[in-house]
């Protein structure tokens, strides 16, 4: 726990200090597919149907797992809204103490996606605390895009941290 605050806590430094930024764009990949905010909601079901297995939570949200499962793993989830694509959520993972060097590599990978933008970013970090249970979270955002960061930790399973990246239309 104390290691990966410790990384954490230099990248976070570093993103500070050297002004790394969101960009505004409006694509994200996710396992190979990319995805455009903006996109018919009929075009994108029909360029996801092949590449995950789909599941309609709702008739405008939807969740993207791999097609090789079980287990499935959740790769990604759509919002649309109107018909168009208004929100992208890409999943980069979920680590534990046994694989702290996918952590790192996966959140590196997602800090490359930041660009150099104007303005600063907004950094929120939040906490909660109940029998057996402590988690945490840290997110940035600027513009449409954001990062989330959360760290779980159950008395019985111990500590995970998962990564995830967001862009949407709306702020």
């Amino acid at each position: 726990m104390k290691r990966i605050l410790k990384i954490l806590f230099i990248v976070l430094s570093i993103i500070l200090l050297s002004s790394i930024y969101v960009s505004a764009e409006n694509n994200l990949n996710i396992d190979g597919v990319d995805l455009a905010l903006g996109s018919d909601k009929d075009d994108v079901l029909s360029l996801i149907d092949t590449r995950f297995k789909v599941n309609k939570l709702k008739d405008d949200y939807v969740l993207l797992m791999n097609n090789d499962g079980p287990p499935y793993i959740t790769k990604g989830i759509l919002l649309f809204k109107d018909g168009i694509l208004n929100t992208i959520d890409r999943n980069w993972g979920t680590y534990n103490s046994d694989n702290l060097s996918e952590f790192r590599d996966s959140f590196l990978g997602l800090l490359k996606n930041f660009t150099k933008d104007n303005g600063k970013p907004s950094i929120i970090i939040e906490e909660t605390n109940a029998p057996g249970f402590k988690a945490s979270s840290i997110k940035i955002s600027l513009n449409n895009k954001k990062m989330i960061i959360l760290f779980s930790d159950y008395q019985k399973q111990g500590l995970s941290v998962g990564i995830q990246e967001e862009i949407s239309l709306s702020e």
